[in-house]
């Protein structure tokens, strides 16, 4: 796949946006902003179809070069069609090889603006989490902060963002940013920490039962969590 150096990130936002557009299904499209309760207007594009259509834009415009992804990327967080957000953060982590230590920023950018599950989720686990296996000297300081953030979806991040970690998740950092968040009333706080509990669960049943027992889990993050271990 060619390096895109020459067309500027608008036009390069603009082809893909052409492209997703001349394909628009205006049925589905209302189906999938009712899924999303409202929040995003669509293509009507579904993943698959979608992520046909960005190969084929890629093979034949290629990845942007190294100092236009990431306006790409803001880009992509302004235009009004959800699948627009979708490919941003898809070429987002295509680019991880080049990624910096600052790219952080970016990554928090993507999380707190236009931010809903299906795109949050996806940032946290690939890309932040990526990112802080790139980059551990950052966890230090920036998932406590984005933990004790007002922002749901950086606490959201904060605690799911090790999903795909497997053994080497840090559990004493996952019960560290679960514990000032047992009495939220928030779904999609409880939701992740029963996720982030149940996902290591696969590989430290008995850690995770323990700390199930011991803490005063709200119900759906105690479900969550035992899931597959009763």
């Amino acid at each position: 796949m060619s390096v895109l150096s020459t067309i500027p990130s608008v036009d390069y936002v603009n082809e893909i946006s052409a492209l997703f557009g001349t394909h628009r299904n205006d049925t589905d499209a209302h189906y999938m902003s009712k899924y999303m309760k409202g929040h995003f207007q669509f293509y009507g594009l579904k993943a698959g179809p979608r992520r046909n259509l960005q190969k084929v834009f890629l093979q034949n415009y290629g990845l942007p070069s190294d100092s236009t992804w990431r306006d790409i990327c803001r880009e992509c967080w302004v235009c009004e069609e959800r699948e627009m957000q979708l490919f941003g953060m898809e070429l987002a982590f295509k680019m991880k090889k080049k990624w910096v230590k600052e790219d952080v920023e970016l990554i928090a950018f993507l999380i707190v603006n236009k931010s809903w599950w299906d795109t949050v989720d996806f940032i946290a686990s690939n890309i932040a989490g990526y990112y802080f296996k790139t980059y551990p000297e950052e966890i230090p300081k920036t998932i406590p902060a984005w933990n004790n953030s007002d922002n749901m979806w950086l606490i959201r991040t904060s605690i799911i963002f090790q999903l795909k970690y497997n053994h080497d998740t840090n559990f004493d950092l996952l019960k560290k940013v679960i514990h000032p968040h047992l009495s939220s009333n928030e779904f999609f706080i409880q939701k992740a920490i029963g996720w982030a509990l149940r996902q290591y669960a696969r590989f430290q049943p008995e850690l995770v039962k323990n700390f199930v027992t011991e803490t005063n889990l709200k119900p759906l993050s105690k479900r969550e969590a035992m899931k597959h271990l009763e």
